[in-house]
C-alpha cells in the first residue's frame, strides 16, 4: 500500500492513478522512487502563512531561502521584490496588521527532484491600519530542498478579479 502524494489517501502498490483525486502515481514513483510524505510542502506553506498571522519574523526567516528568495505580492508594490525588499515590506505590514486569518482551498503540490511547487487559492482577512480587509488570491510557492528541509525560493500572489471573489470560491 502507498499514499497518494496529492491527497494522502491509501492506494494499492500497483495503482497507475489515484482513484480519489486522479494524481498520476506512476509518474510520482518514477520521480522519487519512494513516495514522499504528502504533507512536507503543505507544512512549509502553513508555517509561512502562520508566520504572517503570528507576526513571527524568526519563523519567516526559517522558512525562506533568503539567498534566492523573490516575491510578487498581491499588495503594492506589484513588482518583483528581492529577499531584502520583501522582508522589509512584510516587517512593515506586521507593525500595522492585526487579526489576520486565512483559509486554503484547492491545494496541490508536486516535487521534481529537489524542487517543489505548491499552488492553492487562499481567502485571507484581517485589519491593517484600522481598516478591515478580505482578499481572495491565487498563490504559487516554489521551494527547494535544503538539507532535510524545504525552503521557499519564490512566491507569486495574484488576486482574483472582484467578480469571482468570495461567492464562487469561499461562499
Amino acid at each position: 500500500m502507498v499514499a497518494c502524494p496529492n491527497c494522502g489517501r491509501v492506494l494499492e502498490d500497483d495503482a497507475y492513478f489515484c482513484k480519489f483525486c486522479g494524481y498520476p502515481m506512476r509518474e510520482a514513483q518514477a520521480i522519487g522512487g519512494n513516495l514522499r510524505n504528502p504533507s512536507e510542502l503543505r507544512s512549509v506553506v502553513e508555517r509561512r502563512l502562520n508566520a504572517i498571522r503570528d507576526k513571527d519574523e524568526v519563523a519567516l526567516q526559517d522558512v525562506l531561502d533568503e539567498s534566492v528568495y523573490t516575491k510578487f505580492d498581491d499588495w503594492p508594490p506589484f513588482t518583483l521584490q528581492d529577499s531584502k525588499e520583501a522582508a522589509s515590506n512584510e516587517r512593515g505590514a506586521y507593525k500595522v496588521m492585526k487579526d489576520y486569518s486565512y483559509e486554503i482551498k484547492d491545494y496541490r503540490d508536486d516535487v521534481v527532484g529537489d524542487v517543489g511547487m505548491a499552488a492553492f487559492s487562499i481567502h485571507y482577512s484581517g485589519t491593517i491600519r484600522d481598516r478591515n480587509f478580505e482578499v481572495d488570491s491565487r498563490v504559487t510557492m516554489i521551494m527547494k530542498k535544503s538539507g532535510q528541509s524545504w525552503k521557499v525560493a519564490h512566491e507569486h500572489w495574484s488576486r482574483f478579479p472582484e467578480t469571482r471573489q468570495r461567492r464562487r470560491l469561499f461562499g
